[in-house]
């Protein structure tokens, strides 16, 4: 099975760390951020593609010094558009059509028992109740439906379920129309919930982590530290 890293982000929230290094490589404890995501990963995971695209150069280095029996790849993102979908979109040449595929973010942390759950379902959307100001998932059935404003009370205390960027899809994601966002990018999760006929089932984790701002990176250091 393969694994999808979507890692091309410039890593604006985490200067001046990311000016020179690419927010996969920074350091947590005496790994990078990179090597806590492939070590996670299920051991039925053989082939890894990497869409990067912010300093790549260090990135394509990186890779070659990794000692870990799996096959890691470098892929450019695609430059017609920005976003996850985009992202993914780069890795569509490398997907059979009869294939299921992880798709995980370059700068989350979770753990392999967690992501092995992912793998029991035909597709799969990661949910995480969490206190982040994110847009709520409805799930209906077990089946993710779309997504909703947080209430009052979630944003003040409650929590929300969120998404955690995490999927198992199959070459049928390519099949559909990339949803456009505001800001010009094409969303992943939108293009993903654009459809009643893609029906993709919660998987709910307690152990994922971002890390998006140098709070996020601050937060998991110190919980290294432990």
């Amino acid at each position: 099975m393969k694994a999808i890293i979507l890692a091309a982000g410039k890593g604006t929230r985490l200067k001046p760390l990311t000016e020179k290094t690419p927010k996969p490589l920074l350091k947590i404890k005496d790994k990078t951020i990179l090597e806590h995501i492939i070590i996670s990963l299920p051991d039925s995971i053989e082939d890894i593609y990497i869409v990067a695209d912010y300093l790549i150069e260090q990135m394509e280095d990186f890779v070659k010094t990794v000692q870990i029996k799996k096959n890691i790849y470098i892929i450019k993102q695609i430059s017609a558009h920005t976003g996850t979908m985009a992202a993914l979109l780069s890795v569509k040449p490398y997907i059979g059509k009869d294939e299921r595929f992880l798709v995980l973010n370059g700068d989350d942390l979770q753990e392999k028992e967690e992501l092995g759950k992912y793998l029991e379902y035909k597709r799969a959307f990661g949910v995480q109740h969490a206190h982040i100001p994110y847009f709520a998932i409805e799930i209906e059935n077990g089946l993710v439906k779309g997504f909703r404003p947080q209430t009052e009370e979630e944003k003040n205390g409650l929590g929300a379920k969120i998404a955690t960027g995490t999927y198992v899809l199959d070459y049928e994601i390519f099949n559909t129309e990339p949803i456009l966002l505001s800001d010009g990018s094409i969303g992943l999760p939108q293009t993903i919930l654009a459809t009643q006929n893609y029906p993709i089932n919660s998987v709910e984790t307690k152990n994922w982590k971002q890390i998006n701002t140098l709070e996020d990176y601050n937060k998991v250091l110190k919980e290294f530290e432990i």
